[in-house]
C-alpha cells in the first residue's frame, strides 16, 4: 500500500508488524539498483524520463517476486 502525498510516497507491505516483508522488499530493490526506504517517505524526481521509470519498475518486479516467493 502507498501512503503520503503522491510526490513523497511511502510504500508499505500490509500485515507486516515487524517490517520483515518491507525490509526484504527494499533490500531486494536495492540489489537491483532501485533505492526504496523501508520506513520513510521517498521523493519523486522529475528529472527521470519515461525510459528510466520503466526500467526501475521492471527491476522492482524482481524484488516483488522474491517477496512473493518468501511470504505468499
Amino acid at each position: 500500500r502507498q501512503t503520503g502525498p503522491v510526490q513523497m510516497p511511502l510504500v508499505l507491505v500490509d500485515e507486516d508488524p515487524d517490517w520483515q516483508k518491507t525490509n526484504l522488499l527494499c533490500s531486494e530493490a536495492a540489489v537491483r539498483g532501485v533505492y526504496l526506504h523501508p520506513w520513510h517517505n521517498m521523493f519523486i524526481c522529475a528529472a527521470h524520463g519515461e525510459a528510466v521509470i520503466l526500467e526501475a519498475l521492471d527491476r522492482l518486479d524482481g524484488a516483488f517476486g522474491v517477496l512473493k516467493e518468501r511470504f505468499y
